[in-house]
């Protein structure tokens, strides 16, 4: 025999979920209609979806790394830069150190390049290269004719001092020379406009 149910007793009400709407809209859902609310896809220019936003103009060529000659001729390329601007500035100036402590004084290479680039200064830093050549020369020379005429003073014999002091005066005509080929080719440098610093207050 089945048990009666109990009279007393509630069933809970049964929950029904609401029929769809014939337009595929779900009053509960919050949406407005049946597909889900996406913003749309805004597609950069010049992009393309499939290539992986890899601009079209792109170079697609494959990377390829350098072989181990061209990373030796660069590094060679980079040795011979740096040994070119050594040349350029650093080795007059040890020369003349060189020539200088000869007689008897110490200098360095950086205090000689500390004096040419005031000599250059003087000179108005000329863009010529020439200009600036004749400048470290006639700088070397009148130094070198002063030695000569210190060390002809300081000999002992004769014909060393006669050595000595042709040898210097014949330096100091060249310098000179060389004085004169400069001041021509300054005058023919393009005039630098000069810095003018207004004055306020």
């Amino acid at each position: 025999m089945k048990a009666k149910p109990d009279p007393s007793v509630k069933k809970p009400p049964l929950s029904r979920t609401p029929d769809p709407k014939p337009d595929g809209s779900n009053p509960d859902s919050g949406n407005i209609s049946g597909t889900t609310n996406r913003s749309p896809t805004v597609e950069a220019p010049g992009l393309t979806p499939d290539a992986g936003n890899v601009p079209e103009n792109a170079d697609r060529s494959p990377v390829v790394p350098p072989t181990p000659s061209e990373r030796e001729r660069q590094r060679a390329n980079q040795e011979a830069a740096h040994k070119a601007e050594t040349i350029m500035t650093g080795f007059y100036p040890m020369c003349l150190a060189m020539a200088l402590s000869s007689g008897g004084g110490a200098y360095t290479a950086h205090d000689c390049l500390v004096y040419l680039e005031r000599q250059m200064a003087e000179y108005g830093h000329p863009d010529s290269p020439v200009c600036r050549m004749l400048i470290e020369q006639l700088a070397m020379a009148h130094h070198q004719a002063a030695q000569l005429h210190a060390r002809a003073a300081a000999a002992a014999e004769n014909e060393t001092i006669k050595i000595l002091s042709a040898a210097a005066a014949r330096l100091h005509a060249e310098c000179r020379r060389t004085a004169v080929v400069l001041d021509e080719l300054l005058r023919r440098e393009p005039v630098k406009p000069k810095l003018k610093i207004a004055r306020t207050g």
